[in-house]
């Protein structure tokens, strides 16, 4: 069965658990927690908040929780913002604990045009108002902004977001706000809703059964169920014979995803999709899926065919974005949502893997490095960690698969298997007559069972050479797929627009202590800068393949409720359609 999708008319429209009413009510958000990474949803209570300044609106705007709140029980749990983790997965399996934030934050960032000096005349306030005016705000500043930080209480983020909004009661900006809010009723046509990273549901074709997100008792239970896809081509091929996608997925318990949107959307003129796709697979399959789908709907059919609306967050901003350079007569305008150019965190679940309703098997280092679309967020400029006592970059060719070997990236291809799978090659001849039945695979593997890092020892399903043969050719794939979503000066693209958050501190990399940590995993010493919690306020699609686009709108929300964002969401689409309207007009006159 292929990728299905679904219009807002469809009557299955929601992801709960066993035991709950179907609108998610009774759903704790502990239970939600163990599927969305970034930003915990457990607000923290005030009390036990201890601010650095005395000021109560710097302490609203910085939402500041301290080394001495993190020693205690309750932030122990729920201090997940700052993990290598994306969105939808749990705490790190076997994550090493938070290290304490030193107030020398390292000068190091993602742009060669960022680092430049801060002016110490400039305040905390001073410097979230440039942001908010999305004015460039150098790696320093945002050393200064975030250096107490140590966590997020998302339950404040609404009276954050209204600090940065002044009361302004001037006619014009009130009938501008009007307008722009009139767009819901004056939108029409065909609307696409993508999710991202583990932002679809994933079905066994025969069975029907939920792999993704699984339901409490697979969770808890797991046995034959699994997500690994093999190392072979041949493999992806097969996998999507036996797993298919139904539709995005619209709330996880008591968190909104694009339940809301969705129904702003439906207006009566309007057709809303949710396009789903099996997220594991390597990128340019679902970009072809996607192209096929828009090829089929109505807004694309006849003489004069006027393209879908597309919103896309995270990555399937860009699956969108790979598919509108191929077709880009099928686009009526992308909305790009949180959607990174790139995002090192993915280095955390590879390494370490992630753990969903208690169980750490549904998504293992091995299964996550298997999962073709991970790869797609290394990042290309080879930014990550540093040295926290010389400020020395250390830069990665993370699409030369050698470097996962040498710094044991992955314990799928950790040196320590390289060297157990040479010795198993050396034992192979000396077999015995009554080892003649065992397969030399299965001998192979068992020599190779553990990973360098002892908290990542786990048997593996693939041998250190398919392992390492796989990585080889994703590597080189998936920086094909990248190279095809830069700019083309000759290709007429549709209206864009981005919706982005920079109000959530972001992982920008790691402190290490030379390279030796990074070969033994310890990479949790972290800096950070403005964003969504998963990706930094520089990070963004299209903005860093050299795209124009039509806005770029700033939003309070953490990554995964981005789209939630109504009045954001809906400034985007007015934007787009401004921008289509001045394109008819200077083509027409």
């Amino acid at each position: 069965m292929s990728d299905n999708l679904q219009s807002s008319e469809a009557t299955e429209d929601t992801e709960y658990f066993p035991g709950q009413h179907a609108d998610g009510s009774d759903v704790s958000s502990d239970a939600a927690q163990s599927f969305i990474g970034g930003s915990s949803v457990v607000s923290a209570h005030p009390e036990h908040h201890h601010q650095e300044t005395s000021s109560k609106d710097e302490q609203l705007e910085n939402n500041q929780v301290t080394t001495d709140d993190l020693e205690s029980s309750h932030y122990k749990n729920e201090h997940k913002i700052f993990t290598f983790s994306l969105p939808f997965g749990g705490n790190a399996i076997h994550f090493p604990s938070i290290k304490q934030i030193r107030q020398n934050l390292p000068i190091i960032g993602s742009n060669d045009t960022d680092d430049r000096g801060y002016d110490p005349t400039l305040s905390r306030h001073e410097i979230k108002q440039k942001l908010k005016r999305q004015q460039s705000v150098s790696t320093i500043e945002e050393s200064f902004l975030f250096k107490d930080l140590k966590g997020v209480d998302n339950g404040r983020f609404r009276a954050v977001k209204k600090a940065f909004t002044p009361a302004i009661s001037i006619p014009s900006l009130i009938d501008e706000k009007r307008k722009k809010e009139s767009v819901w009723d004056q939108i029409e046509g065909e609307v696409v809703i993508l999710g991202g990273y583990r932002g679809s549901v994933l079905k066994e074709t025969e069975t029907n059964n939920r792999l993704w997100i699984p339901s409490f008792k697979t969770g808890l239970n797991l046995n034959k169920k699994t997500l690994l896809i093999g190392p072979n081509d041949e493999d992806e091929i097969e996998v999507q014979k036996h797993i298919y996608s139904p539709k995005t997925l619209n709330h996880v318990g008591p968190v909104d995803i694009t339940r809301k949107l969705r129904a702003k959307l439906t207006n009566g003129k309007t057709n809303v999709h949710t396009f789903g796709y099996d997220w594991r697979l390597s990128c340019d399959i679902s970009s072809q899926k996607v192209i096929e789908f828009l090829a089929k709907l109505k807004c694309n059919q006849g003489s004069n065919p006027k393209g879908a609306i597309v919103i896309a967050h995270s990555m399937g901003g860009l699956v969108a974005h790979h598919a509108m350079q191929q077709r880009p007569d099928l686009f009526r305008g992308l909305i790009y949502v949180g959607v990174p150019s790139m995002c090192p965190n993915v280095l955390g679940p590879i390494r370490y893997g992630d753990t969903v309703l208690f169980n750490n098997k549904i998504l293992t280092p091995e299964i996550n490095f298997f999962m073709r679309s991970s790869f797609v967020f290394l990042p290309e400029d080879g930014r990550c960690f540093i040295d926290k006592k010389t400020h020395e970059q250390y830069n990665l060719d993370y699409f030369d698969p050698q470097t996962w070997v040498e710094y044991n990236l992955s314990p799928a291809v950790a040196k320590s298997r390289q060297k157990a799978s040479a010795k198993a090659a050396k034992l192979e001849p000396v077999k015995s007559p009554i080892l003649k039945g065992i397969d030399s695979f299965d001998m192979k593997r068992s020599l190779s069972l553990r990973s360098s890092h002892k908290s990542t020892a786990e048997e593996f399903n693939v041998s250190f050479d398919e392992s390492y043969a796989y990585l080889s050719r994703t590597l080189k794939r998936t920086k094909k797929f990248l190279d095809d979503l830069k700019y083309d000066p000759e290709k007429k693209y549709p209206p864009l627009a981005i919706v982005y958050g920079d109000q959530v501190p972001t992982v920008r990399g790691a402190r290490v202590d030379g390279v030796a940590d990074i070969k033994n995993g310890n990479y949790d010493d972290f800096f950070y800068g403005p964003g969504d919690g998963v990706v930094h306020h520089k990070w963004l699609m299209p903005e860093r393949r050299g795209f124009p686009v039509a806005a770029k709108l700033s939003s309070g929300e953490g990554h995964i409720s981005l789209m939630t964002d109504l009045e954001t969401m809906g400034d985007a689409l007015f934007a787009v359609l401004q921008e289509e309207k001045a394109r008819l007009s200077a083509r027409d006159g």
